[in-house]
Parts: structure tokens; C-alpha cells; sequence
């Protein structure tokens, strides 16, 4: 179970411990037992605060990718692209903001690459 919710491992895994369960496929669960599962799914929290920015393992905003063609070139002004973390995506802690950040940038390298090859021809 713990796999494959869209929920941090630790934090499922805490939670069935918490309920006296262990980890295992959901259809292994008795009915009882997928009622309080299911509680995972409307779980509420407000989180008590932050440790500020210095810590911050991500930031909110950036710019949204609804204003990007696939090239994640601006569709309101061409010629400007945006890469990496100014673009509004958020991923998980283990590299994928790197990844991101190096493919946004190969991405965008290509279509400009591209562009200038298309130009060269004319």
C-alpha cells in the first residue's frame, strides 16, 4: 500500500502502524480495515509552521506552464523561454529538480537550435 499512494512511504507506513496494520495490498484488507485507510484520502492538517526559507525544500510559484508551448517558450511573447526552478513544477526530493532543471534546459536548447536551422535555410 504504501507504494503506491500519492503519499510520502513514511507517512502511510506511521499511519497503518498506528492502526495496528501492517503494509500490504489493499484488496489483503479486510473491510474494517479499508475504512480507516480510506481516512488517508481525506486527510486534513495545517501545518504548524515553517522553518523558513533558508530550509525550505520547495517554493511555491514560478512561472505557469499553461503559458508555455511544449517548447517552454512563452506563447505571449516568443523568443523567451523559461527552464528549472523559475518554472511553477514541483517535484520530489531526490534529484528531480535537477533533472528538471537539466532537461528544461536541453529542451529549450534543442528548440533553439532548431529555430536557428530553420532560419539558416531561408
Amino acid at each position: 500500500l504504501s507504494s503506491v499512494l500519492p503519499l510520502p512511504k513514511r507517512f502511510v507506513l506511521e499511519f497503518l502502524r498506528n492502526f495496528g496494520l501492517k503494509d500490504r495490498a489493499f484488496y489483503e484488507f479486510s473491510d474494517d480495515e479499508k475504512s480507516i485507510i480510506k481516512k488517508l484520502f481525506a486527510y486534513e492538517f495545517a501545518p504548524a509552521g515553517t522553518f523558513g526559507f533558508e530550509r525550505a525544500e520547495v517554493t511555491k510559484g514560478g512561472v505557469k506552464t499553461i503559458f508555455l508551448d511544449e517548447n517552454l517558450e512563452c506563447k505571449s511573447v516568443k523568443g523567451l523561454y523559461f527552464i528549472g526552478e523559475v518554472l511553477d513544477i514541483t517535484g520530489m526530493l531526490g534529484g528531480y529538480n535537477l533533472h528538471l532543471a537539466f532537461a528544461s534546459a536541453f529542451k529549450v536548447a534543442s528548440a533553439l537550435k532548431n529555430n536557428q536551422s530553420n532560419r539558416s535555410e531561408i
